[in-house]
């Protein structure tokens, strides 16, 4: 069992906004092929993110299966993703369980996600800026560089 594809929007907040800081959460579940015969068979799985089950579909081995759903934090705080699949006729159990950050404000855009390269939003070293811009002094400002 694996958690992967996380993603989330909006990767960061701007100083504008209000609580609660809701965000749209993205990320597959997927059920590893069986390492054995006696490893098949239909799996009764358990998904739950940020401690609310959400859903409790069966599944078999190689399937995945893609999960959409908002979530309200508190800024910067962890949110934790967790999967259990159990077969009950051979007593077989596989889980995988993922944290990451939520979002935190920024002063401007352009925002950083928390989780990419460990750059915190609002960190000035290292700086985070889009495709075509570089940051300049020590505000981090995001100057336009050209494609």
């Amino acid at each position: 069992m694996t958690i992967e594809n996380v993603t989330w929007y909006p990767p960061c907040f701007l100083d504008n906004t209000a609580p609660p800081f809701q965000i749209q959460l993205g990320f597959r579940v997927t059920l590893g092929a069986a390492p054995t015969p006696y490893a098949n068979g239909i799996y009764w799985v358990s998904v739950w993110v940020h401690g609310k089950k959400i859903d409790t579909p069966n599944m078999t081995p190689g399937q995945s299966i893609d999960y959409s759903v908002p979530v309200v934090q508190d800024l910067g705080k962890p949110v934790l993703i967790r999967a259990n699949a159990y077969l009950p006729i051979k007593k077989l159990q596989s889980s995988d369980q993922h944290e990451f950050k939520f979002p935190e404000m920024c002063d401007e855009e352009p925002c950083c996600n928390p989780d990419e390269d460990g750059v915190q939003c609002g960190d000035v070293y290292p700086c985070c800026c889009p495709f075509a811009y570089a940051p300049v002094g020590e505000n981090c400002a995001c100057e336009y560089v050209g494609s």
